[in-house]
């Protein structure tokens, strides 16, 4: 999504002992439809607008993991684009991320324009600059830092009041608070894989015709261009 688009789908898979579910948060003009393939039940929940890199973004992903977390069951919680693609049957890593004591999402000191000079010196003493830390908007997350993430009072007001685009608060609320309240409970990893090699804000982009060259196989761009020609 780019300017002031609608973020029209915000998706938590929230991983249990013996059921999933997936919850959106959409707009009118995109409702949510069941996926029958993999048993997952589609529950469309209405709230304010969400706007790419505003609080409302944060408000959503926190006003998700509350509502999860209403069955204490829940144990892993997943924020994933409508455009992420599963390359592994749904039991793999359903598996893996129960049985891990990690959380997957990126968090790093980024010295570019788009990292350190978002920082809004304003935000200082609660956040210094080398509190700032930039990550990937996706993210797992275990119970425990679910509760991190919905119960900080106190460095959300401080990013709703000073982290405005081209601020972008979904890239950095979360690797921030985590860096500040408990840095031990990320393996900085994410479980999603993006091409980022062409540079830029975001990253590439897969047309219709690499579908079926991507699907449960990791290879390169070079690799699919190579067997594009062939065809």
């Amino acid at each position: 999504m780019k300017g002031s688009s609608l973020y029209t789908s915000i998706h938590r898979l929230s991983l249990l002992r013996r059921h999933q579910s997936l919850q959106s948060f959409t707009s009118k003009e995109y409702p949510v439809r069941s996926d029958q393939e993999v048993g997952l039940v589609a529950e469309a929940t209405m709230r304010d607008l969400v706007q790419w890199g505003w609080a409302t973004m944060i408000n959503a992903e926190r006003s998700l993991l509350a509502n999860a977390l209403l069955d204490f069951s829940n144990e892993r919680f997943i924020l994933l684009s409508e455009t992420c693609i599963l390359s592994f049957n749904f039991t793999t890593p359903y598996t893996y991320l129960l049985n891990s004591n990690h959380n997957f999402f990126s968090s790093f000191d980024d010295p570019r324009r788009m990292g350190r000079d978002r920082y809004n010196k304003r935000m200082w003493p609660a956040i210094s600059l080398s509190d700032w830390h930039k990550g990937s908007q996706w993210f797992e997350v275990h119970q425990k830092l679910a509760i991190q993430v919905i119960f900080d009072v106190t460095y959300y007001p401080v990013f709703k009041d000073h982290c405005k685009p081209p601020c972008y608060m979904d890239e950095h609320h979360l690797p921030t608070l985590v860096t500040k309240v408990c840095p031990e409970l990320t393996s900085n990893r994410t479980i999603t894989w993006a091409d980022w090699s062409g540079g830029g804000s975001h990253p590439t982009r897969w047309p219709r015709r690499y579908l079926d060259l991507i699907l449960l196989v990791h290879e390169t761009p070079t690799k699919i261009e190579s067997q594009e020609s062939k065809m």
